[in-house]
């Protein structure tokens, strides 16, 4: 919709959009109508000492409400009739409703929280940059009057603060002075102009001190395995993090450094199939064979409770050997993929949208008869040399309405749905892709139990 964008804000358990659940969405449109405004009951969560402290939602306040997956279809209708969401901090609030299932499509962000930062011009000498400030502070420089909404403080009154501040950001003028042809000429410029100009300046100096920092570092290491510094280098989503993670870090970090051996550290979360992926192809036949004997060694002489090789090594390991296995005659053994989706129906909503972890933790087998087929198209018309290089590619194909195809039944592409390439089964998780040994081993599994008690897939 041209010239017009909705307002965002959530309430939460937490700060970590992987563990913590919702309490509040609220949305709102540039005029100021409401769109969505809900308490959100919890299904993990029975208590958020410290969140409340902030936000002030109790338990009981949410006991009566809906979960995220009753309501998440109507947030979707409303995302997908935007293509600009505003919020401050908006990140965060977008990574708690992606974790549950919101379809952000075609979408652009406007961050209120980083526009502001440079006009209020509060300097952080060792980050070098300018600070950023809370929703209160943002509002009381432009004068908001809390009162003016009975819902001050919560995620509807804190979107209606958003759309003031942003609207002062985007609206009221500066009058910048600038010596043009040697003659001084007055320039007006909106806030938002003069804090855009300053974030590109900012991003490009960011992304070139992370690359100088990963020169000058002697190796970094996941376990014994060694990352390529040229893969990280030239991995947006790597570069991002660090900044991410930079910025949140307390203030007497002077370099780089640290936020880059934080994200690295959690890479086997974050970026480990890409990871072992890069490593992977890049290595011998001898150091294949060469690091599966020293893995299966270790693995033998392990007599202690302490793991022989790290989680990474041990993906690597995997690799390695579905590799000598198949004889790398199952990637492209097929010439179709397929799209699978969750049935409809209550026996699935403890897994519709949850991340792989937490599926492994109740202990369930996804079976192919749990889900429907919604597509199934050419291989050969999705671009990449690599399984992981055409996962992506089919992740991002399905989430665009501009590259979705005619013929595709289901909703765009997310996490609890699994993709059929290759004779392999991929769950999307929140991060990336999950391989599924069984998947397509139990499409005629019949929904009892068998008579050990040990399957414990949905049934049919």
């Amino acid at each position: 919709m041209e010239n017009k964008y909705i307002v965002l804000d959530t309430k939460t358990t937490g700060l970590n959009a992987a563990e913590d659940e919702l309490l509040q969405v609220s949305i709102i449109d540039n005029e100021g109508a409401v769109l969505f405004d809900s308490y959100i009951k919890p299904t993990q969560h029975t208590e958020w000492a410290e969140a409340e402290r902030i936000n002030h939602i109790s338990p009981d306040m949410v006991a009566d409400s809906p979960t995220i997956e009753e309501v998440i279809s109507e947030i979707n209708d409303i995302l997908k009739r935007y293509d600009k969401i505003v919020g401050y901090n908006v990140r965060f609030d977008a990574d708690f409703l992606k974790h549950n299932g919101a379809e952000f499509l075609k979408t652009e962000y406007a961050d209120a929280m980083k526009m502001f930062a440079p006009i209020y011009g509060e300097w952080n000498d060792q980050r070098e940059s300018y600070k950023w400030q809370k929703l209160t502070t943002a509002a009381g420089y432009y004068g908001y009057d809390w009162s003016s909404h009975e819902n001050a403080h919560n995620s509807l009154g804190d979107c209606f603060a958003t759309l003031y501040v942003y609207k002062k950001l985007t609206t009221d003028t500066m009058t910048i002075e600038r010596v043009i042809d040697g003659k001084r000429v007055g320039i007006e410029l909106t806030p938002a102009e003069i804090s855009q100009a300053y974030y590109i300046k900012e991003s490009d100096d960011r992304r070139q001190d992370i690359l100088n920092a990963l020169d000058e570092m002697n190796s970094l290491k996941i376990g014994n395995i060694d990352l390529s510094k040229d893969f990280l280098k030239n991995s947006t989503t790597f570069i991002d993090d660090v900044i991410y993670r930079y910025e949140k870090m307390d203030d007497h970090l002077e370099d780089y450094n640290m936020a880059i051996e934080d994200v690295v550290d959690n890479a086997a979360d974050d970026y480990a199939d890409k990871l072992v992926s890069n490593y992977v192809q890049n290595m011998s036949s001898s150091d294949k064979e060469q690091f599966i004997e020293s893995a299966e060694m270790a693995m033998d002489w392990n007599d202690t409770y302490e793991p022989a090789i790290s989680k990474i090594e041990h993906m690597v390991y995997e690799k390695l050997i579905d590799e000598r296995r198949t004889g790398h005659t199952r990637e492209f053994s097929t010439e179709n993929y397929k799209i699978y989706q969750l049935k409809d129906g209550e026996k699935y909503h403890g897994i519709r949208f949850e991340p792989y972890h937490r599926i492994e933790a109740i202990d369930i087998n996804l079976n192919k008869t749990d889900y429907d087929l919604v597509y199934e198209g050419k291989i050969s018309e999705i671009k990449g040399n690599s399984i992981d290089e055409k996962l992506e590619n089919i992740y991002s194909k399905f989430n665009r309405y501009e590259t979705m195809p005619e013929t595709f039944m289901g909703h765009s592409l997310s996490i609890s749905d699994v993709v059929e390439i290759g004779n392999m089964a991929y769950y999307v998780d929140n991060i990336g892709f999950k391989k599924l040994s069984s998947f397509l081993d139990n499409q005629e599994q019949d929904e009892a139990l068998d008579m050990t008690g040990q399957n414990r897939g949905l049934g049919r």
